[in-house]
């Protein structure tokens, strides 16, 4: 996990090509602006990153934007209904089989 907030897009972009980023969690009007940097740095999401899923949420939208948002990048786009810092626990979880 890389936290990083809203802001600063170019910056955002080469932290996920730099630690190859699989997942994202992102509120959805950012991702629409991120979408305009890719774009203008000439940075092809499905191309030169590694993305292949986001969660996003925090803010409301609509399936027409979610949709938006897939066919941009190449990627599933899940709602998430809780925001950043209320998604993951507070403690570790060991899982086993």
């Amino acid at each position: 996990m890389i936290p990083a907030g809203a802001g600063n897009s170019k910056r955002q972009i080469q932290l996920m090509r730099d630690f190859e980023t699989t997942a994202i969690h992102i509120i959805p009007s950012y991702a629409l602006l991120l979408a305009s940097v890719f774009t203008e740095t000439d940075v092809d999401p499905r191309r030169d990153t590694k993305l292949r899923i986001a969660f996003i949420g925090a803010e409301p939208h609509s399936e027409k934007m979610r949709r938006k948002i897939e066919e941009f990048y190449g990627f599933s786009a899940f709602n998430s209904y809780r925001s950043w810092p209320s998604s993951f626990p507070t403690s570790r979880a060991v899982w086993t089989n």
